[in-house]
């Protein structure tokens, strides 16, 4: 356990098991903030009264309240069947060839929208902490699989919260622009993963800090962490926004 923080960094138990329950001890956090969104939408929206906003400068609530444009019954189905979704998309993992899903193995995985279903590759290469494609070993793809079932849960995203999750980033070049917030919170919740968060734990600049010098090398995996560290230019903004969405 390291000095700064009262979590283990390095959590050697189960990340898909432990991201499950980290999500349901925050369901009613997450419906809460749908609902407050789903609340505010208007019956035709209005693009001009969207505005650009800084994350760090206003309360993260209430900024929710002021978007607009996005599938009101998804999002209230959404959040009435939180919990059940959870619960199914844990109930069980597929595993299968990159070949059978026309990728590549040093995609390590997929969340196909369109069969809503996430995919743990069997030959998955991911890069090592020497920047090597390696044989996926059974925490790699423990780390992949919780990775994935994070963006099936997460698969309706308001589309105007992303503007806020992006804020404090330049852009992740591996990654278009509309997968952008996708990918940075599917992270945020893998450092989460990675200090044992199993509940509403305070992230600090300490662990950011922590994760930046050690996480690749204690994973020996690089899923374009190196890429959304470096990605980070507003510290303050993405420690706000790590300890507001439930993630």
């Amino acid at each position: 356990m390291h000095e700064s923080f009262n979590q283990t960094e390095n959590y050697e138990g189960n990340w898909t098991n432990l991201q499950q329950t980290r999500i349901r001890n925050n369901i009613t956090a997450y419906k809460k903030l749908l609902q407050i969104y789903i609340n505010d939408l208007p019956t035709e929206p209005n693009p001009e009264s969207i505005v650009k906003v800084e994350p760090q400068k206003e309360n993260l609530i209430n900024i929710f309240k002021s978007f607009i444009g996005d599938n009101k019954e998804k999002l209230e189905s959404l959040a009435e069947s939180a919990e059940d979704r959870l619960n199914e998309i844990h109930s069980q993992t597929h595993y299968e060839s990159s070949k059978d899903n026309n990728k590549h193995p040093s995609n390590l995985g997929v969340y196909i929208s369109s069969e809503d279903k996430d995919v743990v590759f069997t030959d998955a290469t991911p890069l090592n902490s020497e920047s090597e494609r390696i044989k996926a070993e059974p925490r790699h793809k423990d780390i992949i699989n919780a990775h994935e079932k994070f963006h099936r849960f997460y698969s309706i995203l308001p589309n105007k919260l992303k503007s806020v999750i992006t804020a404090p980033f330049e852009r992740m070049r591996s990654y278009p622009i509309k997968f952008q917030a996708d990918e940075i919170l599917a992270r945020m919740a893998q450092l989460k993963n990675y200090f044992g968060f199993e509940g509403d734990e305070t992230f600090t600049k300490e662990h950011l800090a922590y994760a930046k010098a050690n996480y690749i090398n204690d994973t020996n995996m690089d899923n374009n962490m190196k890429e959304f560290f470096e990605a980070i230019v507003d510290e303050d903004g993405f420690i706000n926004i790590i300890n507001t969405f439930p993630c």
